[in-house]
This record gives structure tokens, C-alpha cells and sequence, in this order.
């Protein structure tokens, strides 16, 4: 979803670095971007939808980016019996759809990946690469969908995967196929429903590893937690098996999860309502972030944590299948065929 910069600089790239391998199919999934993708597809990678080598569908009814259900649909839609994510703004590296033949060919019972594996420090934007089989996508029914912030989306679907019986593999550094154009932290969350959402936040330094957070959204919704330090926190009691897992970031939260209700703002005041309860914002102990850098920090921290907590639930229940009902669901339509809709349900 309006990635078009990054996709000019990176698609046709991939396709010629890859020209070695002849069993492959490039899925381009345009998740509703108001971009013109389309125009730059017709305009620039015609050839190669001719040829079969690149498939382009669009879907028309996300509002907003997210990684979960835009990935599982662009798996969906693949044909192929390995099958790799790749972010817009990643390079794959010469060769890459070939390596990663040969290292299936030659061991079973694996995925491939950038994250969580000994020895290898892929940089931030390419860890999320997995290949996986087909039939381990459906054993293990894709990213989890409830997760819709930033993040850890893809750690969950290893997790998972090796809690399948898979073995983890590590995609090779030193060939060039971890490369990615580099980008601000706007960039990642931009179109997320998250920062569409954003009204404030608000902030109390309470002690040296405490300062309680709260996000107003502009539907009327806010949230509350306290976020620890974790590396200075005075934790004086047995921790809970989820808190523990918390424990190995920098940051957590020392509730269990957000605290949400609704506020609403009269002559100036800012009332917040949880349950039964009405509390006046204090503003002597409350300062109001104005910096536009910070405002993006606490953004990208709310927005990760809610991913984590699903992640290390599901990690502590042992879960392998996720998306009960279906995943990657929706309306396709297939290299500009807009008179033939392809339901995904």
C-alpha cells in the first residue's frame, strides 16, 4: 500500500536478478493503494505479465494497511509450492529464487527465514522474509490476523511453524539476498488505521523506570498503561509467565494490557470514562507531546505491543493454527480483469 517508490527501485530488479531461475511467479499484490500502481504496472512491467512471470492483483477494500491480512492474501493467491514473502522495499539478491530451491531440495521439514536464528543479524527490514511450503502455510493458516499494529506478526508465524516440527534455517548473509532500502519510522506506520486514528498523547513521568501513557484517539477511544523500563524496574514479586516474556524487551507495560474507555473534551477539559468510573485529565501531571518524532515513538510502541502480547500468548499455549475461520479473505481482481472478481473466502 503505497510503497510505488520503492517498488520502481526494487521489482524489475528482482525479476532480472532471479532470470536464472525459470520455475517462478512473482505476485504483486496492490493493497489498495492510492498510489497509481496500477499505472506504473501497465506502463513499465507489461512484458512480464505476458510472459506469466509476474501476476498483478488489486483489492479495493482495505482502508487501511495490514501486514497480516495482506501477506496471508498474497500467499493465498501464489501457485507455487515454496512460497516467499517479499516487502516492496526489499531486494531479493541475484539468485535468491534458486538458493532457495536448493536448500529446500536438500532438507525437509524446514522454513526459511531472516529472524531468530544463531549467528545470522539480519538488518530491521528484511527479517520478516519467510519461505515456507504451501502445505506448511496451511497447517499453520498464515499470520495471525489479530494482530493489526507494527511487528512481531512474522516472529508469531515462526514461533508457530517451529511449534509444528519445523526447523528454523537462516537465510544466507552473505549473498546480498538481505537487502532493503532503508526508510524513516513514519514510513512504517503511515498507513496503518492506528495513526489515522491519532488525536494525542499524553504523558507522567512517575519514576526513574515508570511513566504512565495515554493515547486519545479521534473516534472517541483512549488507552492507558504504564510503561516500565525494564531494565531498572524494582520487580518484587513472582512474575507471571506472560509478564516474564514481557520482561525480555526494554520496554512493556506493567498491566496485563491497555486499559481503554472513552473520553470526551468539554470547555477544554478532558474527561476519561472506564466502566462506571469518570476521571478529570490532570493536567499538572500530564504534559501534552507536541514533538512530531516522539508522537511516532509512542505510536509505534503502542501499535507493537498489542502484536506482542498475542504473540507471546500464543507462544506460552504452544498454538500452531491460527484464523479459524478463514485468512487472507477478500476481493481480487487479476491483472486489470475488473469484469472477473476473485473471491478469497
Amino acid at each position: 500500500m503505497d510503497r510505488l517508490q520503492h517498488l520502481r527501485q526494487t521489482l524489475a530488479c528482482n525479476i532480472l536478478a532471479n532470470a536464472d531461475y525459470p520455475a517462478l511467479e512473482f505476485v504483486l499484490l496492490d493493497y489498495h493503494s492510492r498510489e497509481d500502481v496500477a499505472g506504473y504496472v501497465r506502463e513499465a512491467l507489461q512484458e512480464y505479465i505476458r510472459s506469466g512471470l509476474l501476476t498483478y492483483y488489486q483489492t479495493f477494500d482495505p482502508l487501511y494497511f495490514n501486514r497480516s491480512h495482506s501477506r496471508n492474501m498474497m500467499f493465498r493467491l501464489a501457485t507455487g509450492d515454496i512460497i516467499c514473502n517479499v516487502d516492496a522495499d526489499n531486494f531479493t539478491g541475484k539468485g535468491f529464487a534458486a538458493y532457495v530451491s536448493r536448500v529446500f531440495s536438500s532438507k525437509d521439514g524446514i522454513f526459511l527465514t531472516g529472524m531468530g536464528v544463531t549467528g545470522i543479524k539480519a538488518p530491521r527490514d528484511v527479517m520478516g522474509r519467510i519461505c515456507l511450503t504451501a502445505g506448511d502455510l496451511e497447517k499453520v493458516r498464515g499470520f495471525d490476523e489479530r494482530m493489526t499494529g507494527y511487528g512481531f506478526e512474522d516472529y508469531d508465524i515462526a514461533n508457530r511453524l517451529e511449534s509444528s516440527g519445523l526447523s528454523r534455517v537462516g537465510i544466507c548473509m552473505d549473498r546480498g539476498f538481505l537487502c532493503a532500502i532503508p526508510h524513516d519510522e513514519r514510513g512504517r506506520i503511515l498507513n496503518e488505521e492506528l495513526f489515522a486514528r491519532r488525536h494525542s498523547v499524553y504523558l507522567s513521568y512517575l519514576t526513574a523506570a515508570t511513566t504512565e501513557i495515554l493515547y486519545l484517539f479521534s473516534d472517541g477511544i483512549f488507552a492507558r498503561g504504564t510503561l516500565i523500563d525494564n531494565r531498572v524496574f524494582p520487580f518484587e514479586m513472582p512474575l507471571a509467565p506472560l509478564r516474564e516474556l514481557q520482561m525480555r524487551y526494554e520496554y512493556s507495560i506493567y498491566e496485563d494490557g491497555w486499559l481503554k474507555g472513552r473520553w470526551k473534551e468539554t470547555n477544554g477539559e478532558i474527561d476519561l470514562y472506564h466502566g462506571s468510573k469518570i476521571e478529570r485529565l490532570n493536567r499538572r501531571r500530564f504534559y501534552e507531546v507536541e514533538d512530531e518524532g516522539l508522537i511516532i515513538q509512542s505510536l509505534m510502541f503502542y501499535s507493537q505491543l498489542e502484536n506482542r502480547i498475542i504473540m507471546d500468548k500464543n507462544k506460552l499455549d504452544g498454538q500452531v493454527g491460527t484464523n479459524p475461520e478463514a485468512y487472507g479473505a477478500g476481493v481480487v481482481y487479476k491483472n486489470f480483469e475488473y469484469d472477473h472478481p476473485i473471491l478469497l473466502s
